[in-house]
């Protein structure tokens, strides 16, 4: 299931997640983060199985299109088809 989660939820996220998921040069600052999903309508949601979290994505809908920002599975859950479902959903 896909869970949309706000602003303070996200720095939880960002602080746990993100940092250690996407080095420096390829992810915004929190700061940057919070402009992009207030200014450019990004939103962010946590894929849940089980009540667990295992994976995020953060994406833009647009004129009937979905553009993917930033996508990870949680490090213990790679490889086992999580990623492939959270797309699907």
């Amino acid at each position: 299931m896909l869970r949309k989660i706000d602003f303070k939820e996200f720095k939880k996220l960002y602080k746990n997640h993100i940092i250690k998921d996407f080095p420096p040069n390829e992810r915004p600052s929190l700061w940057g983060f919070k402009k992009r999903i207030l200014k450019q309508n990004e939103s962010v949601y946590i894929y849940e199985e089980e009540e667990q979290e295992k994976a995020y994505i953060i994406l833009k809908e647009h004129c009937g299109y979905i553009f993917i920002s930033f996508f990870a599975v949680y490090e213990e859950y790679r490889g086992e088809g999580i990623g492939t479902k959270a797309i699907k959903e």
